[in-house]
């Protein structure tokens, strides 16, 4: 899903084997969706009064990692930066992109902070923290709903008596929720306090066309420059704003060390709200969220630093399965013997179970630019298995030296390896016939 800038400061697939003449040397699921109330219920639910009251969530940590009431937050004031609401004339989307949470769990109300994340399909996905949609003792989130305009729902709610538009122009409800594995086991661990939202209908045109959406990176929070944002409620903040806090990153202290600092005051009701970077080719990057802050040092926010447990989740809350994508080798193939052609296979997010996939060289044909089988490589065939919660693997291809000077074809001689059989939960790539493309170098 793509729309425009806004952010500032299966079949059988095969690869085929060149020899260039001349050249220089799961489950499918995370954790299984936790119910949440169906759709119409949850946005019945919200009445102007309820949505007045929901209580902003904000999780305060002691140097052991146990939970404190944010009355405790000690106020030193040091390293504090204060956050400031988001400039109306920064960029036209930003307001729809960010946007606040609506949720129930154990029987009362609550708000968070959450953003529209780039989802790779049709689907509308959520990014936001993970105590915003679990918890271990109450378990899923309830009545969940994203707000855009909380203006208006603080006038009409959801739904009732005074509402003169559609109630889905101001409150979009969940269709399924998808915390990190990490978050839904047993205990609170703040480094995969991240969740996705799934909504039931697809992303408005009103809201997204021409918008750029961000899109998630992994290991990219910690030592560089991020702009955090959301709607704080707590403190000196009344909720009414967007709120903005830019910066540079760095480990969190002492055993924190493996989340992600930023200077920002933000309160209670910002949790989940993004952190975002500017990618080297314009696009902006969702590298953390409003995770938590610590009793004895104020004045800064705390996140997740995302890894393949969060790109799982995504992949889950868009619907999409993994594609497996067979890339291909270059090798110099040598005077003798033979040389290892790595052939790349690649998967487009990671899976929580390992994947499988059949594979067999192609023995080429009687034609001379072609390779051949006995001849040019060593003829196999197996199955590769890309582990759970990586993104590649290689298929080894056994390439025979020789000292034949071989006829150019694209630069050179090829073959091919054709993979079938994807294991549950994947497909299989097939837009170059199912074939993965191994070049092999002639240095003759």
């Amino acid at each position: 899903m793509r729309a425009r800038g806004w952010f500032r400061s299966g079949g059988v697939a095969v690869v085929a084997l060149v020899l260039v003449a001349g050249l220089p040397a799961g489950p499918s699921t995370a954790v299984a969706a936790p119910p949440t109330t169906p759709p119409g219920q949850a946005i019945g639910y919200w009445t102007a009064e309820r949505a007045a009251n929901a209580r902003p969530v904000e999780i305060v940590l002691d140097d052991r990692g146990r939970r404190v009431p944010p009355t405790l937050r000690s106020h030193d004031g040091s390293g504090t930066t204060t956050g400031s609401p988001w400039p109306d004339d920064a960029a036209e989307a930003i307001d729809d992109i960010v946007g606040r949470l609506l949720f129930t769990l154990g029987g009362s109300d609550y708000v968070c902070s959450a953003s529209t994340v780039e989802s790779g399909g049709a689907a509308w996905v959520l990014l936001t923290a993970g105590h915003c949609v679990w918890d271990d003792a109450y378990g899923a989130a309830q009545n969940l709903v994203f707000v855009p305009d909380f203006e208006d729902v603080l006038a009409f709610g959801c739904t009732g008596p005074g509402r003169v538009t559609n109630a889905s122009a101001s409150c979009f409800a969940a269709a399924s929720l998808h915390p990190a594995a990490g978050w839904t086991a047993p205990g609170d661990d703040y480094d995969h306090d991240v969740a996705f939202v799934r909504m039931d209908v697809g992303p408005p045109a009103y809201l997204y066309d021409g918008v750029d959406l961000p899109q998630l990176a992994i290991g990219s929070a910690i030592d560089t420059d991020a702009t955090a944002l959301g709607y704080p409620a707590a403190q000196k903040y009344d909720g009414t704003d967007l709120i903005h806090c830019a910066g540079s990153t760095s480990a969190g202290p002492g055993s924190y060390s493996t989340v992600a600092a930023l200077p920002c005051d933000m309160t209670g009701g910002s949790s989940g709200g993004p952190w975002y970077v500017e990618g080297s080719d314009g696009t902006h990057l969702a590298v953390s969220l409003n995770s938590f802050g610590l009793r004895n040092l104020s004045g800064f926010m705390f996140g997740p630093v995302f890894d393949t447990q969060a790109l799982v989740a995504l992949g889950d809350a868009a619907g999409a399965p993994p594609v497996i994508r067979p890339r291909g080798a270059v090798v110099l193939e040598g005077d003798s013997g033979t040389t290892v052609a790595e052939v790349l296979v690649e998967l487009t997010r990671p899976a929580p179970v390992d994947l499988t996939v059949d594979w067999v060289t192609i023995e080429g044909t009687d034609n001379p630019k072609v390779a051949r089988a006995g001849e040019d490589f060593v003829g196999d065939a197996g199955t590769l298995t890309i582990p759970a919660g990586a993104t590649s693997a290689t298929v080894p291809i056994q390439v025979i030296g020789d000292t034949v000077a071989e006829p150019p074809l694209l630069w050179g001689e090829w073959g091919l390896v054709a993979f079938s059989s994807p294991s549950v939960g994947a497909v299989l790539d097939t837009s170059f016939y199912g074939l993965a493309l191994r070049v092999i170098i002639d240095d003759d």
